[in-house]
């Protein structure tokens, strides 16, 4: 549907004769942003069908939008997408920043660039971006804004430096104290959640065990998707360092006698249950990055329990398929980020594809 020439800013759209294409609701169980821009598409034309360009309503609803359309490329790490729409992004904020929350926009702006540089692998520069952010929130005294950002900049600092986890704890301790100030029950759980990663990477699964049951509950009520994939992500690794330890690498289970060889069994089992809960909620968000580490461990899993209940029949058959099944998914993931880095940036006018409402509902197709 869309046909875009090399310069961003000359380029135009070329679309098929205008012609709404037919979107239908999407289904309770898919992608969390494809529920959104439905939403946002049906409120437009409800509400706003004839919204001027330019006007406060106009640049709110084409912000938005971007700003999801940015937020799925990032996840699914298109990065063919991601330039323009950040172009967009910083043109809206700045010129419609005194018409839509005043700095709100170009620090959201900044989150995004951040995750889109950390894609990239340019943690620095990340880092340096979200460090500045922190301080315009807080002197604009955006408490919410100013904790949302530093939970994004103790992920950049675990991910950027996983041999030494432990230096992530005091940034992850003034995230829980602002969560705990503020009553912000979000952040409070995310930061749970990055906690018991930090306990993990450290190799000390009796505490992030506990820790991730304890405060399960409140997570899946308040935290984001992608944190309550992670959270499911994390117990499932500590439960097979639990299990790890019941079973060395190198002994065989046969020699751990009936009762300890049934309970490694059952960890095991444990484990791919919540590996299976982590690969449903990664699929709303679409996070090609998380599914393709669920899928790979969801194989090796399946393929270890295939091997050790030879004996059931019925359970062998189901391992097999399970981790065939797993084992194609990660291959297919696999294959298309190869076949995405090679294509080049994506240079289209958003701008007037967002202003019309039928190429507006065009492009949200392309995502449902």
């Amino acid at each position: 549907a869309l046909l875009a020439s090399s310069d961003p800013r000359t380029a135009t759209i070329t679309m098929s004769p205008k012609k709404a294409a037919t979107i239908s609701s999407p289904s309770s169980d898919g992608s969390v942003h494809a529920k959104a821009l439905w939403n946002i598409l049906s409120l437009r034309k409800s509400r706003y069908p004839e919204t001027p360009y330019g006007t406060s309503v106009h640049t709110i609803i084409c912000f938005t939008t971007a700003l999801l359309l940015h937020d799925l490329a990032v996840s699914q790490g298109k990065r063919y997408d991601i330039q323009p729409l950040k172009v967009f992004l910083n043109s809206v904020a700045d010129g419609g920043s005194n018409v839509y929350g005043g700095i709100v926009p170009i620090l959201q702006v900044a989150m995004q660039s951040a995750s889109m540089l950390c894609l990239w692998h340019r943690q620095e520069e990340a880092r340096s971006i979200l460090q500045r952010t922190i301080r315009i929130a807080s002197q604009h005294r955006l408490s919410n804004v100013e904790g949302r950002v530093l939970y994004q900049l103790c992920e950049l600092t675990f991910a950027s430096d996983s041999l030494h986890p432990a230096r992530v704890l005091p940034l992850v301790l003034e995230c829980l104290s602002l969560a705990q100030r503020l009553s912000y029950d979000s952040l409070h759980a995310s930061a749970i959640g990055l906690l018991a990663r930090v306990f993990l990477s450290m190799g000390y699964w009796r505490r992030s065990i506990p820790l991730i049951r304890g405060s399960l509950p409140f997570v899946l009520a308040h935290a984001p998707l992608e944190v309550q994939g992670v959270l499911w992500l994390t117990l499932a690794k500590s439960v097979l360092l639990q299990a790890g330890d019941i079973q060395p690498p190198h002994p065989p289970l046969a020699t751990l006698g009936d009762r300890p060889a049934r309970k490694v069994v059952k960890l095991l089992n444990t484990a791919l249950l919540q590996i299976n809960e982590s690969i449903v909620l990664f699929q709303k968000i679409q996070s090609t990055r998380m599914l393709k580490e669920s899928f790979y461990l969801k194989a090796r899993l399946c393929n270890d329990l295939y091997h050790l209940k030879r004996s059931d029949v019925a359970s062998e058959i189901d391992y097999l398929k399970e981790r065939n099944t797993a084992s194609n998914s990660f291959r297919s993931i696999c294959r298309q980020e190869v076949k995405e880095s090679c294509l080049p940036v994506r240079s289209y006018n958003l701008r007037r594809c967002l202003n019309d409402i039928v190429e507006m509902e065009q492009l949200i197709a392309t995502v449902l």
